[in-house]
């Protein structure tokens, strides 16, 4: 069996362009994982600056945000959604009916 030179340039030059497309796609991968793991590892370093006070600070201040701040009476401790229920509560003229029952 002879081999044809015609026949064998198309078939190389197919192969060729078959494998460079397909080490194209595997550079592009590995291309944005490398950038992925440089993207995590800024995140760690921003991170790291932070001190846990300030992270809980946050924390606390996101909660109040979600759930509402309490106000507590500091008489009675019974909690209020708003600060003029609780200085109603606190105030002179306010009678708070267990601590009377208490104290008798």
């Amino acid at each position: 069996m002879r081999f044809n030179v015609l026949v064998l340039v198309p078939t190389v030059v197919a192969l060729a362009s078959y494998v460079q497309g397909h080490y194209d796609e595997f550079d592009a991968r590995d291309t944005r994982e490398i950038q992925s793991l440089l993207r995590r590892s800024e995140m760690m370093e921003e991170l790291a600056e932070i001190s846990t006070r300030d992270l809980i600070d946050e924390l606390s201040s996101r909660l109040e945000a979600r759930f509402g701040k309490k106000y507590i009476c500091s008489k009675c401790n019974t909690e209020y959604k708003t600060d003029a229920e609780r200085r109603a509560c606190e105030s002179p003229s306010h009678i708070h009916a267990h601590l009377v029952t208490e104290r008798l």
